[in-house]
């Protein structure tokens, strides 16, 4: 049953997407994660469409608590350090650091645009 109900939200979220009604998007994303506060694809979700809202402080947390909980997962980190870009760099650059070491554990080449993000994060 449990299972059934985050589908059908995702469908849901999936439907909001599709019709660029994105901030249905995002409720149907925060009901998820009422019942489900664990859930790093929803978590990753919500803060990639805030990203692409331009909320970027709305972003962080939920990105935040992804990484907290799937420390390996290199996405929620290059997202992560893009919000973080905004108001701390030195937060901003181990985020990056850490997106591309996962990549580089997991096999996966690191597109140049990480790399030279991690080079101008300090200017």
């Amino acid at each position: 049953v449990i299972l059934i109900l985050i589908q059908l939200r995702m469908l849901t979220l999936f439907c909001c997407l599709i019709t660029e009604e994105h901030h249905k998007a995002v409720e149907c994303l925060k009901k998820v994660l009422e019942k489900f506060p664990d859930t790093v694809e929803a978590l990753k979700m919500l803060g990639a469409l805030y990203i692409h809202l331009r909320k970027y402080d709305e972003a962080e947390q939920p990105l935040q608590r992804a990484v907290r909980l799937r420390p390996d997962d290199y996405e929620c980190w290059a997202d992560l350090a893009l919000v973080l870009e905004r108001k701390d760099v030195t937060e901003a650059l181990h985020a990056y650091s850490e997106a591309i070491h996962q990549m580089q554990r997991q096999n996966v080449p690191v597109p140049q645009e990480l790399w030279n993000n991690l080079g101008t994060s300090g200017i």
